[in-house]
């Protein structure tokens, strides 16, 4: 309900957000606490609605949920090919970068605030939540994401502020054992 309970911002693309009462038949997603994923060029999956194109002018209502599969970017990578980009800040350790397999398919408008699933990982291992794209179909710049693994202590402390109920659904996944 409005107005949303919102929560400290500690940057990147994170919020904490209280509902009234339970989503039912939700299904839970696990949050990532390894900083080591996803591995460096693995396979992630982000989730969206939003612009399938740069041409797309306005979201399409109850359209279905989009998904693409990207490559993990690593950070040094991530950070060469967004140098000249001015507002976007290359020292923040919660970034995390993917590039698109495809000249036709990646994250666009209005996919910020949706998640980036490892798709290495059996089940829905989340990390990362969409952030920014420069380009819908570019292969060459990066995509942004929140990296879930740097912000998930806040995370956890704000459920712990707002529940009775401090498990926080979550693995510490390490690369060996995928």
């Amino acid at each position: 309900s409005w107005p949303f309970h919102f929560l400290e911002k500690i940057g990147g693309d994170v919020l904490v957000l209280q509902l009234d009462q339970p989503i039912p038949n939700a299904t839970l997603v696990t949050l990532n606490a390894n900083p080591d994923l996803p591995v460096p060029r693995s396979l992630v999956t982000a989730v969206g609605n939003g612009f399938t194109s740069d041409r797309q002018q306005t979201i399409v209502p109850n359209a279905p949920l989009q998904q693409v599969t990207m490559r993990a970017l690593p950070l040094k990578d991530c950070r060469n090919r967004l140098v000249n980009f001015t507002n976007v800040h290359l020292q923040d350790d919660g970034l995390l970068c993917t590039l698109a397999r495809s000249s036709t398919r990646s994250v666009c408008r209005g996919d910020s605030g949706g998640p980036l699933f490892d798709a290495q990982v059996e089940g829905a291992l989340q990390v990362g939540v969409t952030s920014f794209t420069q380009d819908c179909s570019a292969r060459v710049t990066p995509n942004g994401f929140a990296r879930v693994s740097h912000y998930y202590d806040w995370i956890q402390d704000q459920i712990c502020d707002l529940s009775d109920d401090c498990a926080l659904p979550g693995k510490n996944y390490t690369p060996e054992a995928l």
